[in-house]
């Protein structure tokens, strides 16, 4: 997996590639957990806007599917695991004659939330 900002027609992504090799249908559960680390990226980057791309895809194909319950995954880790809530929003999908899918999304992430409450919730 790689990362970097993309800037195109005025719209910057922070965008995560996933190597040829990574089933993105079946993920392994490291995957998951690196992705998790990328939502805080692409809002300190790109103000949340996260472009994940999937090589060997065909339009058609069930990637934004795949994509969108894998980033749903990685949130939901994020939760778990380091205790900041993510939404994640798909909003595009554009898939490129070189055979990639590059399925946008926006995120945000919100303070932690693993063992705390608002006072609103405390009671007395």
């Amino acid at each position: 997996m790689s990362q970097q900002v993309i800037d195109r027609s005025s719209v910057t992504a922070y965008q995560v590639v996933i190597r040829p090799h990574a089933d993105i249908r079946n993920p392994a559960p490291a995957l998951v957990a690196a992705l998790a680390g990328q939502f805080a990226r692409a809002e300190t980057f790109a103000e949340g806007r996260l472009c994940l791309s999937v090589p060997g895809s065909t339009p058609g194909d069930d990637t934004r599917e795949a994509v969108t319950t894998v980033l749903h995954a990685a949130a939901a880790h994020q939760e778990t695991h380091a205790g900041t809530a993510v939404t994640v929003e798909v909003t595009d999908v554009r898939y490129t004659d070189d055979g990639y899918c590059h399925v946008f999304a926006q995120c945000a992430t919100s303070g932690a939330t693993a063992g705390q409450s608002s006072p609103d919730q405390q009671s007395s």
